[in-house]
């Protein structure tokens, strides 16, 4: 009986097809271990007598050879993509792959055609051998000791709650062609509904050189930050400069990134409800003045709450997403995309020779689960018990942000020193704020009706170059007398127009708060309908 049993595992599991699906799962785990599927090894295991029973059925090997090609395709497919992008296949990569022109392309595969030639001609010898050695017919006796084997090998698994199942047990293939059909689509048509739009504006100022920095954060609270005296020294570097303005009385007028993003972003806002589609943008609006416009994003281009702001960023003349580890916002969540990938495609955009440039980043920030926001050197606060140790773990990524938001700042600065005729600003805020246990004993920032005031309170850093401060003086004046002013986010598109002194029918200066002529007296009405002040 054992023996039998034995065979039948030794037909079951072919050794050069369990090699030739394992393979791309180890190489993956050899190039960075942290972000493989190690649980691939076992699903890919589970999947093999699956595909193919019909073989063990009819006897007939054509379903075997179709078997190992479908594997070896995919394998091949993997391994390549592990060896030139460093991370595993999925959607968000795929639409990366598809924003970079052929000469990125052309470089990305010359570094690594050494590493490509080492792993893959093997691997097209293990093909060969596996296409070759067949599986040795058995009698129908067999058949019941096989199917009984398959199920046990599926039951194996039933022990795991279904869900986890469905995203563990499913081959990252079978994700990748699921999301890809489901997302990819709907990523596209919005952004056919999201065109280039034409906006009359001029520029006010003089200067030939000129640049803008956005910096858009996510769930990030303030009241977290040591710059805004949190009890927790989370801010040692920003706390130290001395080049920035913190405005202290911001909040965002959503408790959800795609309103509150695509608000700050466009002219709509919470009080005119102008649909985001009908709305002009900033990409519009800078297109339209001369600039050249960058998009480099580390949040997942794909989901139900990211196609309609990264339907903005692929309107930019460079987009650039560098979050390609997930196939859907679910997966982004449990992974780890550290917001320093965005250092060198970020200097490469302030390195271009073009004279005036807008670069918005967008930033992984601070999003559940807290503990893959940073590398573990930044693992710095602990907790003894759990909503302890969940505080903890937000303030490090809280500290880890302030590394990330003081590296862009001096990598901004840096080039302003080499360029000492641009006029050059920078904006960093979040998309809303975070609720750890801060009101309500809650955790997140959703709300079912009336949201916690810590849900929409938010950082909000300027920073301006010794050019602009000498050059535009009077406005820097405005700035610092309204520093402690109430200000609501979704009037952002009017403060950074104003602050580049772009002239268009579309700026209403009363909404600017680096304007002079700043309404201060805006009831701020959030999107719960009630009075942020009088909560």
């Amino acid at each position: 009986m054992v023996n039998k049993l034995l065979k039948l595992i030794e037909q079951v599991y072919p050794k050069y097809l369990v090699l030739l699906v394992l393979i791309p799962v180890i190489v993956g785990c050899f190039i960075n271990f942290e972000v493989s599927d190690k649980f691939g090894v076992f699903s890919n295991l589970l999947w093999i007598p699956i595909l193919t029973i019909p073989y063990y059925l009819t006897k007939k090997k054509i379903f075997y050879q179709i078997s190992v090609f479908f594997y070896f395709s995919v394998g091949f497919l993997e391994i390549t993509h592990w060896l030139i992008l460093k991370g595993p296949l999925s959607v968000a990569s795929l639409l990366a792959i598809s924003n970079t022109n052929l000469t990125e392309a052309y470089e990305f595969a010359g570094v690594q055609t050494v590493s490509l030639l080492l792993f893959l001609v093997p691997y097209i010898i293990l093909f060969y051998l596996s296409l070759i050695n067949v599986p040795k017919k058995y009698s129908s006796n067999y058949k019941f000791f096989l199917i009984g084997l398959i199920l046990f090998i599926i039951g194996l698994f039933s022990f795991l709650p279904f869900p986890e199942f469905l995203v563990k047990g499913t081959p990252q293939f079978v994700k990748v062609s699921k999301s890809y059909i489901s997302n990819l689509r709907k990523y596209y048509k919005a952004v056919k509904n999201n065109k280039l739009k034409e906006v009359d504006t001029q520029l006010g100022s003089t200067t030939d050189q000129q640049l803008f920095v956005l910096i858009i954060g996510e769930s990030a609270s303030r009241n977290h930050m040591s710059l805004y005296n949190y009890r927790k020294k989370t801010n040692p570097k920003l706390e130290k400069r001395n080049d920035i303005f913190v405005f202290d009385n911001v909040i965002s007028s959503y408790s959800n990134t795609i309103e509150t993003v695509m608000s700050m972003l466009t002219e709509s806002n919470v009080e005119n409800k102008q649909p985001f589609y009908e709305s002009k943008d900033l990409i519009d609006v800078f297109h339209s003045t001369g600039f050249k416009t960058y998009w480099i994003s580390n949040q997942p281009p794909l989901g139900w709450a990211e196609n309609l702001i990264s339907s903005i960023g692929a309107k930019a003349d460079n987009t650039k997403f560098v979050n390609i580890l997930s196939n859907s916002s679910y997966e982004s969540d449990l992974k780890s995309s550290l917001d320093e990938k965005i250092f060198a495609p970020f200097s490469k955009a302030l390195n271009d020779n073009t004279t005036k440039k807008l670069i918005i980043l967008h930033l992984m920030g601070n999003h559940l689960l807290y503990n893959k926001r940073y590398p573990k050197k930044f693992n710095f606060f602990k907790g003894k018990i759990e909503k302890q140790q969940m505080i903890a773990e937000y303030d490090n990524s809280i500290l880890y942000n302030d590394f990330v938001i003081d590296s862009l700042f001096n990598m901004i600065t840096l080039n302003s020193k080499e360029n000492t005729k641009q006029i050059a600003s920078a904006i960093y805020l979040s998309d809303h704020g975070e609720n750890v246990y801060d009101e309500q004993d809650l955790l997140g920032h959703h709300a079912v009706k009336s949201f916690p005031k810590v849900n929409v309170e938010i950082p909000f850093l300027l920073w301006l170059s010794p050019t602009f401060i000498t050059s535009e003086s009077e406005k820097v004046v405005t700035i610092e007398s309204n520093i402690h002013k109430p200000y609501v986010s979704d009037d952002l598109f009017h403060s950074i127009l104003d602050l580049n002194n772009i002239e268009t029918s579309l700026l209403e200066k009363q909404r600017s708060l680096f304007d002079v002529n700043f309404n201060d007296k805006r009831i701020r009405i959030l999107s719960d309908g009630i009075d942020y002040d009088k909560k």
